[in-house]
């Protein structure tokens, strides 16, 4: 018995709310029918870190099933556990660590809105985002750039948001950048000084 993955990693879920499912992929690679085929956890993971199969209780031999596990966090912070997955026949057991963490709010785009953006030299690319916070928090968030490429600036608004939970607070970003003659103007000031 062979599992197509050993781990699962879930990024970023707000508290009460649950993930796309990722998939596993169980293949008996034996010789013989792989007979009671069983799933586990402890039970106060399994709300969050609820699962399907598609597995029965039978596996010939060569044959595949899927299993997929979702991600639905009870509280801010990282959660592990471990998944079992048996072949109660043969005694086969592998197991599936599974991680999520659930930060205290997330940006994402607002409805209909995009995070990526493409723009000629000298133009602004604007974007419509939204702070999602988890239920639990409420809090005033200041917001600031880095990273930006060379000759690029931001502005935000507003600067600062008041977050209270469960309800998203909208804000826009646009990232202005320098036109190629700017660029080639401040080249030559900088070499004749």
């Amino acid at each position: 018995m062979t599992l197509s993955a050993s781990s699962l990693t879930f990024g970023p879920q707000l508290v009460g709310t649950q993930s796309a499912s990722q998939t596993i992929t169980l293949t008996n690679t034996g010789n013989a029918t792989l007979n009671g085929i069983g799933f586990g956890m402890f039970a106060a993971y399994e709300p969050i870190f609820p699962f399907t199969y598609t597995c029965g209780p039978s596996l010939a031999p060569g044959n595949s099933c899927t299993f997929s596990v979702a991600f639905k966090p009870a509280s801010t912070g990282t959660t592990t556990t471990t998944m079992s997955v048996e072949g109660y026949s043969s005694g086969l057991v592998q197991q599936v660590s599974l991680s999520g963490t659930s930060p205290a709010f997330t940006i994402g785009p607002q409805t209909s809105g995009s995070l990526t953006s493409t723009v000629t030299a000298g133009s602004t690319a604007t974007y419509a985002l939204a702070i999602n916070s988890a239920a639990a928090y409420s809090g005033n968030i200041n917001l600031a750039c880095t990273g930006l490429p060379a000759n690029a600036s931001c502005i935000f608004a507003p600067t600062s948001l008041a977050v209270t939970g469960g309800t998203p607070a909208n804000f826009t970003l646009s990232i202005a950048t320098q036109s190629r003659s700017e660029e080639r103007r401040v080249g030559k000031e900088c070499r004749s000084r």
